[in-house]
């Protein structure tokens, strides 16, 4: 554990231990620290009642710990709010201490549909921003990432929730949405919850993988990184698309080689030169430098890579043993690199001057001259906590 000017961070390292593939977000359920507000649609039009129950308590049945506790930041704080023509905050998130209070109350308070026709969800979700402003007033988890889960019926104006789910969105809040209903409007129920969701995070109540899809939302919602760091993603293009363990801080300012990678390991706990096991990581920093405005071409910046004993290396966090680059399959040095030298002993991604939309690793004297640089770290997530504000 560290503790100091970064904040607290709890360290696994940003590669797979055994092979040459970027780290994947932890995904360990029982160590889950989210807070969760479930938006519940009630009234009269729901009548999978008791399904919506028993999926909301299976997402929580690997052992994720409900409420607080003063020895352990790994917890999950669950709210429920209720809705159909009006809508009740039946807790907030300091109410549930433990799974067995959260499964009293929802075996209570979602045990039967309303006698209520009407159905506004803008209603339940006013409710839920009433529960995030008064913990954020309080100064409550400011560093945990909020989820919205709603479960919905067509209801009535349903598209009058647009605009305030585009709000929450914007603030950096993750709604997952959940059809309730199996009738003939399915179809245009979906086709709102879609607009309403965080990305691909909309289903229905009849998917037979609905728990685990809600899990692995809450996965990827809690993988993210520190304030100034980009986390790496299988598409640059798509934002939606899924997330790795992998964050990257791109250095407008130059230094050499080993003043870079110095920065790297003082920006954040084990952060260290970015290495390059596979092109779509390659690829995905070079498009984060071309959409910045604080980078100009010709693009050129240190990455990890490093010359000794015979063989080229990747960077790790200090105290982890170096990678031989020979033993991964994907390579990119440019041609007639490496130079064979006692000096150039370090690795520089230059823009190719054959090919211009493209960048090719060199490798150059420790000493020379100064460039762009690039850090990784792994990111916040069930295997890492992070103290620090969110993003």
């Amino acid at each position: 554990m560290f503790v100091g000017l970064f904040g607290m961070f709890l360290f696994a390292e940003s590669a797979d231990p055994i092979t040459y593939l970027d780290r994947h977000c932890g995904a360990d359920l029982s160590k889950l620290w989210l807070d969760v507000i479930f938006v519940v649609d009630n009234s009269r039009a729901v009548t999978c009642m008791d399904r919506v129950r028993k999926s909301i308590l299976k997402i929580f049945n690997n052992g994720t710990i409900i409420g607080t506790s003063e020895d352990n930041p790994r917890t999950t704080r669950i709210s429920l709010v209720t809705y159909n023509k009006y809508a009740e905050i039946i807790a907030d998130l300091n109410q549930f201490e433990s799974f067995d209070d959260f499964n009293k109350s929802i075996s209570i308070n979602l045990a039967n549909s309303s006698t209520l026709d009407e159905s506004y969800l803008i209603k339940g979700l006013e409710s839920a921003t009433v529960v995030l402003e008064k913990s954020s007033l309080a100064g409550e988890r400011l560093n945990y990432k909020k989820v919205i889960v709603i479960y919905a019926s067509l209801g009535d104006d349903i598209l009058l929730a647009i605009p305030l789910a585009d709000r929450l969105k914007a603030d950096g809040i993750t709604i997952i949405a959940v059809a309730e209903t199996s009738g003939t409007d399915t179809g245009k129920l979906d086709f709102w919850l879609d607009l309403i969701s965080s990305g691909s995070m909309s289903f229905t109540i009849q998917d037979e993988k609905l728990v685990q899809e809600i899990q692995d939302s809450f996965l990827q919602t809690n993988c993210f990184c520190p304030n100034g760091w980009v986390q790496l993603r299988t598409s640059f293009s798509d934002m939606h698309s899924y997330r790795y363990g992998i964050c990257l801080s791109l250095s407008p300012l130059t230094a050499i080689w080993r003043a870079a990678r110095l920065s790297c390991r003082n920006q954040w706990r084990n952060g260290y030169l970015v290495n390059e096991y596979e092109a779509n990581k390659h690829n995905y920093v070079l498009e984060s430098l071309r959409n910045s405005s604080l980078f100009r071409s010709p693009y050129t910046y240190y990455i990890g890579l490093t010359y000794s004993t015979g063989s080229w290396y990747w960077d790790q966090p200090e105290g982890s043993s170096l990678r031989k680059v020979d033993n991964q399959q994907w390579k990119n040095w440019n041609p007639g690199y490496p130079i064979p030298s006692s000096t150039q002993t370090i690795g520089v991604n230059v823009q190719n001057v054959t090919d211009e939309s493209e960048t090719g690793w060199q490798n150059e004297n420790a000493m020379g001259e100064a460039h762009y640089y690039v850090c990784e770290v792994a990111s916040c997530d069930t295997d890492n906590y992070c103290e620090t504000e969110n993003n």
